[in-house]
């Protein structure tokens, strides 16, 4: 049986071990006064698919980026004490794999609270899985929030801030844990961002062994990824990303195949830390993208990690 598991979970490896779907915006706001500076950036298919067109060049994106925002973000209201905030011109322009729109915002309150919605989250063409993280600075303050198609609000206040369990959560969606992950919008069975993750584990505890080899396969996947998730977090490490999801597929197809010709499960701790290396690289991906520093980068690498 669990050769028979073994071979299949083999042959089902190159269909299956993908990259993780980029299923995170971002807003970077900053300023004082009531006026703000804003940069929305999203992913290239993400924007094509909005736009309803492929290879999209520099200068169309620019001269549909007005329109594009006004059926996404400006649709929602943003506020100051209850009186609305205006948008400025929006400037668009390609950066690598990633669609950057710029564009100024004047509210009427200095120093309130601003609230922010987000309705377009639930368009059909958004994933439901499609997250944004706002980051403000006003000042010497920061503060992080994430907006999702189950809480479209965004409250921009002086204390406030998204919190650890924010970021322990995005871990769990991370390695398709969370049930979810599990569920198309139809409601139907569909295999999670992170199977990769899962499939390197499966493949691991399917080679046998007593309960304390499992716990030492689990700890040593455990050491390896925890390090360089704060390496590449901390940006003290950096490999391109088709590299790092290569290996990763690697590792699953290595542990799956090992299972037939290596019966001694003694020493796949070893093998469980390594591939542990790579997949922390994969795992990183998501806090790198969000550029956090000092406390924030802190309570992050925690709960992700945790």
């Amino acid at each position: 049986m669990r050769l028979t598991l073994s071979f299949l979970l083999w042959l089902w490896l190159p269909t299956s071990a993908w990259g993780h779907a980029f299923d995170l915006g971002f807003i970077q706001l900053e300023g004082s006064g009531g006026r703000y500076s804003a940069v929305f950036t999203l992913n290239r298919e993400l924007v094509e698919t909005l736009l309803e067109k492929k290879n999209v060049s520099e200068v169309t994106l620019q001269s549909e980026s007005e329109g594009l925002m006004k059926r996404t973000l400006f649709q929602g209201s943003l506020t100051s004490q209850d009186q609305p905030c205006e948008w400025g011109a929006v400037v668009g322009s390609w950066d690598g794999a990633s669609g950057k729109f710029q564009f100024p915002i004047l509210c009427p309150s200095e120093g309130q609270t601003l609230r922010w919605t987000f309705p377009w989250l639930g368009m059909e063409a958004i994933p439901s899985s499609f997250q944004i993280l706002l980051r403000m600075k006003q000042m010497d303050a920061e503060q992080v929030h994430l907006v999702t198609r189950e809480n479209p609000l965004a409250e921009l206040s002086p204390t406030g801030g998204v919190g650890l369990w924010h970021f322990i959560w995005m871990g769990v969606e991370h390695i398709g844990m969370a049930p979810s992950e599990w569920l198309s919008d139809e409601g139907k069975l569909q295999l999670p961002d992170g199977i990769d993750h899962i499939l390197f584990l499966l493949a691991l505890v399917l080679g046998g062994g007593t309960l304390w080899q499992l716990v030492m396969m689990a700890t040593g996947f455990t050491i390896g990824h925890s390090i360089t998730l704060i390496l590449a977090s901390l940006e003290w490490v950096s490999l391109p990303s088709r590299f790092v999801e290569s290996v990763i597929a690697l590792s699953i197809a290595y542990v799956a195949a090992e299972t037939f010709f290596r019966k001694e499960p003694r020493h796949r701790w070893r093998v469980a830390v390594l591939f542990g290396l790579v997949h922390g690289l994969g795992f990183a991906t998501a806090i790198t993208d969000l550029q956090l520093s000092g406390w924030l980068l802190v309570k992050a690498l925690f709960g992700y990690n945790l």
